[in-house]
């Protein structure tokens, strides 16, 4: 019989600490909500890494509830998010610490936040504004609105998107006479919309709602496409993306603002599916699965090394209809417009049904035709003047949307 003893070594997991705000760009005194990710990056089966994460940044502001959260999480990775509010004007360092716990190393990271300056770079409506269409997941989502199809009612349309257009905003600081080209990635399935889509302007201020105002606009750039469809990705599908690189010299502010203006390139495509909030096409290159991620970034090729990479993300809203008149109202850039009145008319001025939009600018009134097979009416929204004559057939529906001045 013999015995020994021998020494065992357990060792921690390594850990890597991720950290973003949204929006990335605010005023003092407006609140930006952080999240800070833990990836488990040990070889071997993940472990989620638990405890908390305390933050801090580089300017003063305040942190909410507390300086600290709670990660939860599964797999390899456990998040927590907590609210800041900057109070000083700047460009601030916003840094989250990991503690670690029983099975894992401490981490930190940290992410840049600008404060009443600009961002490195920024997706934002068509008014120069930060959006996001859904505050109860974290990040920047907009929403793609789907409408039962009339000609085909086992399918959808997707019909609009809120908010209608966007920009992708990308600011590049150097030193004034020097030349600088950029690339700028554009996901899939995003197009350019306008004559010019690509402009460069060499100051920019805000809103009193924080919003961009591009001024002094910068000539003698090029811009390599000067503009994007559909047919410039290879392949089309999630995921690819189109470059254009845009070059020129630097002006007497040392700032490049470069903006490029784009819509999203599948409205009006038909045959989609409600697939659990997943849009399924039956051209598989137009399926949009919920919660769908599109990741914008530029760099510097000449010039001063620069870059940056902004992610937003759409979510799926479908819309039937029951036998009678439904659509949507939108602005003129196609964002819908929630809370507007629609009334429906007999061919004898006859007042049917009066509604009001809901959040997506969608509506809907129900109506059954009695004693004629085919019938001709008139769809109102008052407030904007707008109407529209309409003819029903019987045990069917109308799709009319309107767009305001």
């Amino acid at each position: 019989m013999s015995s020994g003893t021998f020494k065992l070594s357990v060792t921690k997991r390594s850990t890597t600490t991720s950290v973003s705000c949204s929006p990335n760009f605010v005023q003092p005194g407006v609140s930006t909500t952080c999240q800070a990710t833990v990836t488990d990056t040990s070889p071997g089966t993940p472990i989620t890494p638990t405890g908390t994460v305390t933050w801090s940044s580089s300017g003063a502001g305040a942190f909410s509830p507390s300086n600290s959260c709670t990660l939860s999480g599964a797999g390899a990775t456990a998040a927590c998010t907590v609210t800041y509010t900057p109070s000083s004007q700047g460009t601030q360092v916003i840094t989250a610490t990991y503690q670690g716990d029983r099975d894992h190393f401490g981490s930190s990271g940290n992410t840049q936040l600008a404060v009443g300056v600009p961002p490195r770079s920024a997706v934002t409506d068509s008014s120069f504004c930060s959006f996001d269409t859904d505050p109860n997941t974290f990040g920047q989502q907009f929403t793609i609105i789907y409408i039962q199809d009339p000609l085909n009612p086992g399918t959808y349309e997707l019909t609009a998107t809120n908010p209608g257009q966007f920009y992708y905003n990308a600011f590049y600081h150097g030193p004034a006479g020097s030349p600088v080209t950029l690339q700028i990635r554009i996901p899939y399935p995003f197009i350019t919309q306008g004559a010019v889509p690509i402009q460069e302007f060499g100051q920019v201020s805000f809103t009193s709602q924080g919003c961009f105002i591009p001024s002094d606009q910068l000539s003698g750039f090029t811009a390599t496409p000067n503009s994007i469809t559909l047919s410039s990705y290879t392949p089309q599908a999630m995921g690819s993306f189109v470059t254009i690189t845009v070059s020129g010299t630097v002006p007497s502010t040392g700032l490049v603002y470069v903006t490029i203006h784009l819509n999203y390139g599948f409205k009006g495509a038909t045959g989609y599916s409600d697939v659990s909030n997943n849009a399924v096409n039956t051209d598989t290159s137009k399926n949009v699965p919920q919660l769908q991620s599109y990741t914008f970034n530029f760099n510097t090729v000449v010039g001063v090394p620069q870059g940056d990479t902004q992610t937003i993300q759409s979510e799926n809203v479908f819309k039937g209809c029951a036998n009678g008149f439904c659509g949507m109202v939108m602005d003129s850039q196609g964002t819908p417009v929630s809370g507007a009145t629609v009334q429906v008319y007999s061919s004898t001025g006859q007042l049917l049904g009066t509604v009001q939009t809901d959040q997506y600018g969608f509506y809907s009134i129900s109506y059954t035709l009695i004693g004629t097979n085919l019938a001709t009416f008139t769809i109102a929204v008052p407030t904007y003047n707008l109407q529209q004559t309409v003819t029903l057939a019987v045990d069917t529906f109308t799709v009319t949307n309107f767009t305001t001045p």
